[in-house]
């Protein structure tokens, strides 16, 4: 099975729409309402991926694709909680449910590290919501570590608490 990472395309957002929103609610239910994620819709997540490619052409995307299918993507740019001691920070990170535990999401965070460290960056955070421990789990084994950061993020009428991982990118 050969993974190939590269830039995300324009072509792909109607794939990455797809993906982000059956991934979203296999990470999410149990944890979000389900009022909430019942009213996801894949069209309206490929609408907005193709209206925001051309509107952030700054932020760094990358896919994965496994036979000529794209199956899980990164984003990530600078941090956006302006927090001195962080510089940059993973957005997004969802691998398509089909595909978990074959190494996608590893080689997608590897990716991102390597795209990080060539614009100099010195640390990268990810905010999780705890009770995700899935992707709380991931997060440490790719070497993040827990930081006494926290934010409250609301989705739809619920308010949930976020935690943040950073890993030092000069290792």
């Amino acid at each position: 099975m050969q993974i190939e990472i590269r830039p995300m395309m324009k072509t792909d957002c109607e794939a990455v729409g797809s993906l982000h929103a059956r991934a979203w609610l296999e990470a999410y239910r149990g944890i979000i309402h389900d009022e909430f994620l019942d009213s996801v819709s894949i069209e309206k997540r490929i609408e907005n991926w193709q209206k925001d490619f051309e509107k952030y052409q700054h932020l760094t995307r990358l896919v994965a694709v496994l036979e000529n299918k794209v199956v899980g993507f990164v984003v990530g740019d600078k941090e956006r909680e302006e927090i001195p001691e962080i510089e940059s920070e993973l957005w997004s990170l969802y691998v398509d449910p089909d595909y978990y535990r074959r190494g996608v999401g590893e080689k997608l965070y590897y990716a991102l590290v390597e795209e990080f460290q060539k614009q100099n960056f010195k640390n990268m955070n990810v905010w999780v919501l705890p009770a995700n421990t899935r992707a709380v789990s991931f997060y440490q084994k790719m070497g993040g570590e827990l930081t006494s950061f926290k934010k409250t993020v609301t989705v739809g009428e619920q308010k949930l608490p976020h935690i943040s991982y950073l890993r030092n990118l000069n290792q």
